[in-house]
């Protein structure tokens, strides 16, 4: 037999756990489509990056990048960010270019890491320790796709 407290204790626990696993994050599961051109679509999301073994608590924009081909494919990009309304890198320049290789139908996505693949992701703004830029905008520029095989 059950008791109250019994009862009680395991609603507690459930409770608890259910906090923990679906809590308050700001982790969407939705992508948004920033780009396709029937070779390649480029998805982003802001991620809230909390790494409890380093001491610091960012915000990203990740990318996913979808090779759509049966071809292996090389995809080259300029990133351009603005922060607090001002321009950070928005001249496209051997700095901010990228190129990312995906076999056929092969998907990358930027990961909340300590020490990421910089192409796939975009800092937004860093919580700990605390810094007061922000990501206003941000366009991939130059997008171009060949054909590697």
């Amino acid at each position: 037999m059950i008791t109250r407290f019994t009862r009680f204790s395991l609603f507690l626990v459930l409770l608890f756990l259910g906090f923990v696993f679906t809590g308050n994050t700001t982790q969407p599961s939705d992508w948004t489509m920033y780009y396709e051109d029937g070779n390649i679509q480029i998805d982003y999301k802001k991620v809230d990056c909390d790494v409890p073994s380093s001491s610091f608590h960012n915000i990203y924009n990740y990318l996913r990048v979808e090779n759509l081909t049966a071809s292996s494919l090389s995809l080259t990009f300029h990133k351009l960010t603005w922060y607090n309304g001002s321009c950070s890198s928005c001249i496209p320049n051997d700095e901010n270019k990228y190129t990312i290789e995906l076999n056929p139908g092969e998907i990358k996505t930027g990961q909340c890491e300590r020490n990421p693949e910089s192409s796939l992701q975009i800092f937004h703004s860093m919580i700990k320790p605390e810094n007061h830029s922000v990501l206003t905008k941000f366009e991939l520029k130059n997008i171009k796709t060949t054909v590697t095989n």
